[in-house]
């Protein structure tokens, strides 16, 4: 591999070893120099392989990266580690120090003539070798790469908000739009509604007591209603269910209403009104089960 770092070296003012830096020529009378920075695949060493050696393009560019991690392995176990006809590679933390062979070049600047096998001509060293400048042999500025790519991003983002003001000026909304953009959206006059007053709950009244008509039965007078049924099966069925939750008293008491044969379930009477109605309060507070009042008998 060293040999055809030395051959390219001579035709070439600027040789890339992919992963590991680039070898430059300093112009007449210069010799060489080394920048770790550059360290792109330009395809050029694998191409000069696979052209010498009538190989693929992809076995030689695995040549030169099994080249560039043994490079590498040299110069992390033993800080040094050298090119023949080149130069020697030092390490100091993450900088690479180059130190050029002397042989490298002649004494009066030219470089050292070495036979020379010709990489396969490609598009791309081609355009390498027409296209490079004294410039690149100068000492790559990193930070420079960084304030370039700084100014190129400040410049978008000018793009960008300037493109942001002409579609609100004149697509979305070109009364109003940019105004907002600058000084926020105007505050809208909100109405505030009043919430409506609750509506008043119904008043629940308590159901009339059917009116007192005579009755067959003159053993009470006053009877208290649980229950009207126009069937006396119903009724009966009302009174033992009464029965069962203690009302021993409870009845059925046959009456005509408006004509019409009715059934009561009477769960207590007495014969006088005070006690019935003190009954009847007592029933609903303890019981919860609401009732009326009627009468049989004289």
């Amino acid at each position: 591999m060293d040999k055809y770092i030395q051959q390219l070296i001579q035709n070439n003012s600027r040789v890339n070893i992919p992963g590991f830096g680039a070898l430059m020529t300093a112009g007449e009378g210069g010799g060489l120099m080394f920048n770790q920075y550059l360290n792109f695949d330009d395809g050029l060493i694998s191409g000069a392989i696979a052209s010498a050696e009538g190989i693929s393009e992809e076995e030689a560019k695995n040549r030169v990266s099994q080249y560039v991690e043994n490079l590498k392995g040299v110069l992390a176990s033993k800080s040094e580690v050298s090119i023949n006809g080149i130069g020697t590679f030092r390490k100091d933390g993450d900088v690479i120090e180059f130190i050029a062979d002397s042989n490298a070049v002649n004494q009066d600047g030219e470089r050292a003539p070495i036979e020379v096998i010709e990489p396969r001509a490609t598009d791309d060293n081609a355009n390498t070798a027409d296209n490079t400048t004294s410039t690149s042999s100068y000492y790559y500025d990193e930070e420079e790469e960084k304030r370039k790519r700084t100014i190129i991003y400040v410049l978008l983002v000018v793009l960008l908000f300037l493109i942001l003001a002409w579609v609100c000026l004149f697509v979305i909304n070109k009364d109003n739009c940019v105004y907002r953009l600058f000084f926020g959206a105007e505050t809208e006059q909100v109405e505030i509604v009043p919430e409506p007053e609750p509506e008043p709950e119904p008043v629940v009244t308590e159901p009339e007591p059917e009116p007192v008509v005579e009755s067959t039965s003159p053993e009470k007078r006053y009877n208290i209603i649980v229950g009207s049924y126009n069937d006396e099966s119903s009724a009966q069925a009302r009174v033992a269910r009464l029965k069962e939750k203690g009302f021993n008293d409870a009845f059925v008491l046959p009456m005509q209403i408006k004509g019409v044969q009715k059934y009561l379930a009477v769960i207590d009477s007495s014969n006088s009104l005070v006690e019935a109605e003190r009954r009847q309060e007592e029933i609903v507070d303890n019981y919860h089960i609401e009732s009326w009042m009627t009468n049989s008998g004289e």
